[in-house]
């Protein structure tokens, strides 16, 4: 993998985008988190909740994860590049700030897409 960009810095670990070296150009964000430090928050068990929830999880609205790297050091989740950022960056390029009321339609309905298949296959309750 080739290392492209370090995305914003999550609670756990760090996401990059990278490219596959043998690859046809395609993306993805590999969040990458270092054990120790997991560990040392106490994060280990939201790490190995998320590595789980991504396992189960095939709905075109929530992203996709393709592998999981693991070594004594670090663990890496490779999933699906979702470009243009999360709902609120896309909100601050917004005129006003402000989606429009079909763009608001739009997002909620697959917000609400998402939270249902969720929550059919146990990850809410």
């Amino acid at each position: 993998m080739d290392h492209l960009k370090l995305e914003p810095r999550g609670d756990i670990g760090s996401v990059y985008l990278v490219e596959l070296r043998e690859g046809n150009g395609c993306l993805f964000a590999a969040k990458v988190m270092d054990r120790k430090e997991t560990a040392n928050r106490n994060k280990e068990s939201r790490a190995r909740i998320e590595r789980e929830i991504l396992e189960m999880l095939e709905h075109p609205f929530l992203p996709t994860l393709f592998a999981t790297l693991d070594s004594p050091r670090w663990s890496c989740l490779l999933t699906e590049f979702c470009p243009g950022g999360d709902l609120h960056v896309l909100r601050q390029q917004q005129p006003d700030r402000r989606f429009e009321e079909a763009a608001v339609r739009f997002y909620a309905s697959e917000v609400v897409a998402a939270l249902e298949y969720l929550h059919m296959m146990g990850s809410l309750s």
